[in-house]
């Protein structure tokens, strides 16, 4: 009870004698549950997975409902009409007019094609080529959730980072605690969880990729509220903020002559093969800049999966 007297008097203090300090009795919804806060004091500084300047080609594309494909004769002057564009219903299937209806949900274009053509020459009695485009994907996406300004579901495009998906979600509030984000991937009910520490000042100001990871379908991002005691602190002592308690090292800068310098344009490794394991590109003396990280990957091949 003393406790929160005096954080109530330390408040109203503020609020008399500093410019701006009115913002900190906002509410404050957005708070890591303990669980979430132990699993992440857990986790690696910077884990093997694809990242910016090591990101992967996703695979093929699974169509899904809501998601809306294009499909027409290869040969324009074909005698064969198809419907326009076509969204994928609620039950999984997509409308061929005379053809029929056929289920494409979990198919890939490919698949699609075939199973098309298939409905075509059995009806027409001879095989026409078709081709299958996929016009609006809107079923894989991604989440960011909390202290930012427009939290909603993204649809995935296949090369965003975390910093790219907070930039869609129009950045982060006043608010937000820039050292406590998370990164989660989704996990079977019975198995472990993943969930990682995002160093978002690091990103932002030293350019260091290794907590900039490349978001798949699925991932959430999540911006904790800044906890009221930590901005009463950060109001009265506004250096203290300056440092990331979990991306704590002391950063190095590059040699003379080779900032900014690439030896090649970004990697983009093909699927299955790990983003940590692709060439480098950047010299910027990785180990010295990130001390915690890992001197292997190997041996967290399989985490997150």
């Amino acid at each position: 009870m003393l406790h929160r007297t005096l954080r109530a008097i330390i408040c109203a203090a503020l609020l008399a004698t500093v410019p701006g300090c009115s913002s900190l009795l906002a509410p404050r919804p957005h708070k890591l549950m303990k669980t979430t806060r132990e699993i992440v004091a857990a986790a690696p500084y910077a884990a093997a997975l694809p990242r910016e300047l090591e990101k992967q080609v996703l695979p093929d594309y699974r169509v899904a409902p809501g998601d809306v494909v294009l499909v027409e004769p290869v040969d324009f002057n074909s005698s064969v009409r198809l419907p326009a564009d076509q969204k994928v219903q609620p039950d999984g299937k997509i409308d061929l007019g005379q053809y029929g209806r056929i289920v494409v949900t979990g198919m890939s274009l490919d698949e699609i094609r075939i199973a098309v053509e298939g409905k075509v020459a059995a009806k027409e009695g001879q095989a026409e080529a078709v081709q299958v485009r996929l016009t609006e994907p809107e079923s894989q996406v991604y989440y960011v959730i909390g202290e930012v300004n427009s939290p909603a579901a993204y649809p995935v495009v296949g090369r965003e980072t975390v910093l790219d998906a907070i930039l869609a979600a129009g950045g982060l509030t006043d608010n937000a605690d820039r050292h406590s984000i998370i990164f989660s991937r989704p996990t079977a009910p019975s198995s472990c969880r993943s969930v990682l520490p995002i160093c978002y000042r690091h990103i932002v100001e030293l350019g260091d990729a290794s907590t900039n990871y490349q978001v798949m379908p699925g991932d959430r991002i999540f911006v904790p509220s800044v906890p009221l005691q930590a901005e009463i602190h950060r109001t009265l002592f506004p250096s203290s903020g300056e440092r990331c308690p979990r991306c704590s090292g002391a950063p190095v800068a590059c040699p003379p002559g080779s900032v900014g310098v690439a030896s090649e344009q970004p990697h983009i490794a093909p699927p299955g093969v790990s983003g940590a394991g692709s060439k480098k590109i950047i010299h910027h003396q990785a180990q010295a800049t990130s001390p915690r990280r890992p001197k292997s990957f190997t041996s967290l091949s399989s985490y997150l999966r």
